[in-house]
């Protein structure tokens, strides 16, 4: 499934099984959906994969993406005690560097693992995450790692 984001600006392609998840979904989860974004799901690998995009603010247009992303994983940690193991890492998005960590948490007593990548393009932030069962480690990153070189910025 070819999607669309940030008007045309971008696209990604999900795998067969993806489907987008629903506002009133989004809110029983407890997701923060005040940003601009989209957020998928495939219920079979229990994959969640959302995409964010917001303008860069000026006070962080000098900074590095490096730094930006470190004070995300700060901000992560301090916002939720059970976050551990951050590991940080370098990664391509649509050709791109990007920037991201993954971490562990527990939701509903399950271990889940995170990544969450950052890339800036065009004076604007767009955040990848990524959020799976811990037992599907293996398959989900594969199928994140596959839709992130998916990106395409047009």
């Amino acid at each position: 499934m070819k999607t669309s984001l940030d008007s045309n600006k971008i696209t990604l392609d999900a795998p067969e099984g993806f489907a987008p998840i629903t506002e009133e979904e989004l809110a029983k989860m407890g997701v923060n959906t005040k940003s601009e974004g989209m957020y998928l799901r495939n219920t079979d690998i229990h994959m969640m994969v959302s995409v964010i995009w917001k303008k860069v603010p000026l006070l962080l247009s000098w900074v590095p993406l490096m730094q930006v992303t470190n004070n995300t994983a700060r901000q992560i940690q301090s916002k939720n005690p059970g976050v551990k193991n951050v590991n940080f890492i370098e990664k391509q998005v649509g050709g791109e560097k990007a920037y991201g960590f993954r971490y562990d948490y527990i939701a509903q007593d399950i271990p889940h693992k995170a990544e969450y990548v950052l890339i800036k393009r065009n004076k604007k932030f767009y955040s990848f995450l990524c959020n799976i069962r811990e037992e599907n480690f293996d398959t989900c990153y594969s199928i994140f790692d596959e839709m992130l070189r998916s990106v395409k910025f047009n």
